[in-house]
């Protein structure tokens, strides 16, 4: 079954949860255009209720069109996805590649690059990199510079954003350029854009201006899941922090942390400070402080230095 219906991927928004929304939202559409068609439909249904593996296996030997609803499931359910997304299956399923469109195989692939971090059922480098070259001939990529993009290493991440950071293109670009266009909610360049932050602030000098504090703030980044029970801004604000080694600190950064952070000069009851300042080490906070100040200090003089030039501005024009 073909569909030539194309989707528009929008530009980062200012919150992930936005991306969830709206991928549901495709995800459904999509669904309802499928199950027009009663092989969809009929394998759909089974494959929902999570059948046996033999089951699945024989299903997916016997008949081709069991295949795009394995693959519709795979790319939108991560249960599924770790369940049954597995190299046996997958030799099955290359077994009926040259009947396959275009469209099944990059969902395939596309939910292998989503998931591949974070699925129980890990494929290895050189089965990785065979995933895309036994559908070549349906969609054409360019498996020499995927390989220099890390993407088939045993790190991926890693791998990945070390590359994007040598070759100073983004990742969504980079992906870009084999034809995928991964959404920002999803595992795999949710977790790719926060390394890359990271690594972005560890070679920025905090003493000036940078592009990156605005876009932060535009991606809402403070808010992105990190660690356990933490959030990517706890850990912007210590590599910040660390990093700077006197008070001289551009204001674009200061503004930043207290947009989302707040200033931790507040009650330690509030919650500001509870969700923030209390996950940050009290040695790191009195560096803040001590930029807070001398900020503070730097504006008094200021308006001391302009009162004092009003104030003799008034006294020349009165003699």
């Amino acid at each position: 079954m073909k569909i030539n219906t194309r989707f528009y991927v929008p530009q980062w928004n200012t919150s992930l949860e936005d991306w969830d929304v709206m991928n549901q939202k495709a995800t459904a559409l999509l669904l309802n255009i499928y199950k027009t068609a009663p092989s969809f439909a009929s394998y759909y249904t089974l494959f929902r209720q999570y059948p046996d593996k033999e089951q699945l296996y024989s299903s997916l030997e016997k008949d081709v069109n069991a295949v795009l609803p394995f693959a519709f499931l795979a790319h939108s359910d991560f249960l599924f996805y770790n369940t049954y997304f597995q190299r046996d299956l997958l030799e099955i399923i290359f077994k009926h590649k040259e009947k396959l469109s275009s469209r099944t195989c990059k969902m395939i692939q596309t939910a292998f690059l989503n998931r591949m971090e974070y699925s129980e059922q890990k494929l290895d480098k050189n089965f990785r990199e065979r995933l895309f070259s036994e559908f070549e001939a349906l969609v054409p990529v360019d498996l020499n510079r995927m390989k220099k993009s890390g993407l088939f290493n045993e790190d991926p991440v890693r791998s990945f954003v070390n590359h994007c950071m040598q070759t100073q293109i983004k990742p969504e670009n980079e992906l870009a350029t084999f034809d995928f266009k991964l959404a920002p909610n999803e595992p795999f360049l949710k977790t790719v854009h926060t390394e890359y932050t990271l690594q972005q602030l560890r070679q920025i000098d905090f003493r000036k201006e940078h592009p990156l504090a605005k876009e932060l703030v535009h991606k809402n980044a403070f808010h992105w899941s990190y660690q356990k029970d933490e959030l990517l801004g706890h850990e912007i604000i210590r590599t910040i922090l660390t990093k700077v080694t006197s008070v001289e600190i551009d204001k674009s950064w200061v503004q930043m942390i207290l947009s989302f952070a707040s200033d931790p000069r507040t009650s330690k009851n509030s919650r500001s400070y509870i969700k923030w300042w209390s996950k940050i080490k009290p040695k790191l906070i009195d560096t803040f402080l001590k930029i807070l100040s001398h900020g503070e200090i730097l504006l008094f003089l200021n308006a001391l230095s302009g009162f004092a030039n009003k104030k003799k501005q008034h006294h020349a024009s009165n003699v």
